[in-house]
């Protein structure tokens, strides 16, 4: 690495979290929960937004690019999307306009990959991967016990797949051809490692970089929160977006390089061509760093995003302190053993359908939350005040 990464810009258009980016031909690509994909061209030292892709109901979760003439289908080249509202999108880049719409997943499409012989391939929280080709399922790959989160695609065509149960699995056409096991949580992204194997990134808040006959080389240990997206190098540099609201980079024997600070958590990683690294941020705004002194951002944008992260830093030690202050009296207005969590935890997934979460809201009131498996998200009970009349469970009304 030539240096440390530093702030190059800043990509600002949406309107709530980033939870995918794609660095392409096409130049970034980001996706979010505002339900639109942004395609972001460089323009001197920064990026503009030059295309926006409105078509999904429901938030944009991940990308992948087919180039011009991978595919017979789309020989112009196409980009693609998945999103919660369970569909596909393919895009016409140079249009911004849908050109097929894949459906056949029940739940949301967690992710999206394109093969060497420029099929599309998608995951599902419904467990299952799809591939795809003329418009058309072809194949449906089933196997895993869990939501499938992450998948990748090796030079020989097989994909990976890593799930909920914990595992990732390898496939070549449509069999399971070797499971690997060796996290102890939902297996959240995969990155392929040239010349290595592949690294995993996990929600037990660790990375480990794989060989292909099975073997763990490396654990890439430091995150204090769900590990949510993994990048690779082929010079065998590693990225890492996390719950914890930092980008990790590491080598490939698991050194921490640098520490990347954001406002927010990090949902996704890329890596271009050129080296630089693009994060996801869930304050709205994606994030380019670079390591090139020529293309770093000036001081004085510099040190205004070291200012951002100061005074964040300040009100978030300040609020932790008001709410050990008033931990006590507001647990003796709680049922028994209720644990009550911060606003940020709604955006760690549930571990089963219908667990609780007990949330101490921004006005001081505590709401109760319900986890949804189908609907993949915390809903709304109500607001506890006590221990509910009568005692005994975790009801909550209409």
């Amino acid at each position: 690495m030539p240096g440390a990464y530093e702030l190059r810009c800043e990509l600002r258009g949406h309107e709530e979290d980033v939870r995918g980016v794609l660095v392409c031909e096409l130049g970034i690509v980001t996706a979010s929960r505002d339900k639109t994909i942004k395609i972001w061209v460089q323009d001197g030292p920064g990026f503009t937004c030059i295309a926006t892709l409105v078509g999904h109901s429901d938030y944009v979760s991940t990308l992948a690019y087919l180039t011009p003439g991978q595919s017979q289908d789309y020989p112009s080249g196409a980009l693609i999307s998945g999103s919660r509202d369970t569909s596909v999108i393919v895009w016409d880049p140079t249009t911004a306009a849908p050109i097929a719409k894949l459906e056949g997943h029940k739940w949301q499409v967690s992710t999206v990959r394109v093969t060497p012989t420029g099929n599309i391939v998608s995951a599902s929280l419904d467990k299952t991967i799809r591939i795809w080709s003329a418009g058309h399922c072809i194949a449906t790959l089933e196997g895993h016990e869990a939501s499938v989160l992450s998948l990748a695609v090796l030079p020989t065509g097989d994909l990976l797949s890593g799930s909920g149960d914990a595992t990732i699995k390898q496939w070549s056409g449509t069999s399971c051809v070797k499971t690997f096991k060796g996290h102890t949580d939902t297996v959240r992204s995969l990155a392929v490692l040239p010349g290595v194997g592949f690294v995993s990134a996990s929600h037990d808040f660790t990375a480990k970089v794989w060989t292909l006959s099975g073997d763990i080389i490396a654990e890439l240990l430091g995150h204090t929160a769900l590990i949510y997206s993994v990048a690779a190098l082929p010079n065998g540099l590693i990225a890492t977006g996390s719950e914890d609201n930092t980008c990790r980079v590491w080598n490939s024997a698991g050194q921490c390089l640098q520490v990347l600070d954001h406002v927010s958590c990090v949902w996704d990683v890329a890596f271009g061509a050129d080296g630089d690294l693009v994060t996801a941020s869930g304050d709205s705004v994606a994030y380019v760093w670079t390591a090139e002194d020529s293309r770093k951002a000036a001081p004085d944008a510099q040190a205004a995003y070291a200012a951002t992260l100061e005074n964040l830093k300040q009100q978030r030690a300040a609020a932790a302190a008001e709410a050990a202050g008033g931990q006590e009296q507001q647990q003796q207005a709680l049922p028994p053993g209720v644990k009550v969590e911060e606003p940020h935890t709604l955006n760690v997934p549930g571990a089963k359908d219908g667990q609780y979460k007990f949330v101490k809201e921004q006005g001081g009131s505590v709401n109760a939350y319900s986890w949804s498996m189908q609907e993949w998200k915390w809903d709304l009970i109500g607001e506890v005040s006590g221990p509910p009349s009568g005692g005994g469970g975790g009801g909550g009304g209409g």
